[in-house]
């Protein structure tokens, strides 16, 4: 992973500077800004789409967020079955964005897909009752990078830790104990800040037309423990 940080910033001068960084990569490497992947063609000219995480829902879900934030309501607009088995709120959003959502995605263009909600957003900034300043950017339905606003606010962080560490102990869970160094060195004040983590494999293959993350690993796993090693 490569992560980077900047200060006085958000997360929409993160997505400028992963449009800018991808940009730059594919015009040194392949002198264009059109690259070929698994057979497609992936126009790379930003700015990049920016989808919210609720119209998405909405379009190939048919799911309402704002309607949703319980576990009870969610099982209901899902209406599936392979759902209903599941207590955690994040355990469904995750199965429902796999299978509904990421399939949909556009193959041909790098998207943003912007402001989660806060249960999925536990260190971003809140951007409202119920969403963060969060992205994830998708190229050819493979996600690359995971982004948010940094929250710098001691006391609605400490709030959400100990919201998570209240609900996995409900569902039985190992419960995650509070950081407590973390919220000290907020409460000494840290800037406005984005920060951002980046696949590079996931990068490598992509400008490299590789299918298999093996073929751009130096070393890979399934040479270093061969059975014919």
């Amino acid at each position: 992973m490569l992560e980077w940080y900047r200060a006085n910033s958000d997360y929409n001068q993160m997505m400028e500077d992963i449009e800018q960084l991808i940009v730059f990569l594919a015009e040194k490497i392949k002198n264009s800004r059109t690259i070929s992947y698994q057979g497609g063609k992936i126009d790379l000219t930003p700015p990049w789409p920016r989808l919210t995480v609720r119209n998405l829902f909405l379009e190939y879900a048919r799911i309402d967020l704002d309607k949703a934030q319980t576990v009870e309501d969610f099982k209901k607009q899902a209406k599936n079955e392979k759902y209903s088995k599941f207590d955690d709120w994040n355990d469904i959003f995750y199965l429902v964005f796999l299978n509904e959502i990421e399939p949909n995605l556009p193959k041909d263009k790098p998207v943003f897909v912007c402001d989660y909600p806060l249960p999925q957003a536990s260190l971003s900034k809140r951007k409202n009752d119920f969403y963060a300043e969060r992205f994830e950017m998708f190229i050819s339905g493979m996600e690359l990078a995971n982004a948010f606003s940094e929250l710098v606010d001691p006391k609605e962080q400490y709030v959400r830790f100990e919201e998570e560490r209240v609900l996995r102990k409900k569902l039985g869970k190992d419960e995650i104990p509070i950081d407590k160094d973390f919220i000290h060195a907020l409460e000494l004040g840290i800037a406005p800040s984005g920060g951002i983590a980046l696949g590079v494999e996931r990068l490598q293959m992509l400008l490299l037309d590789a299918k298999d993350m093996n073929d751009i690993l130096p070393f890979p796993a399934s040479q270093l423990f061969s059975e014919n090693k």
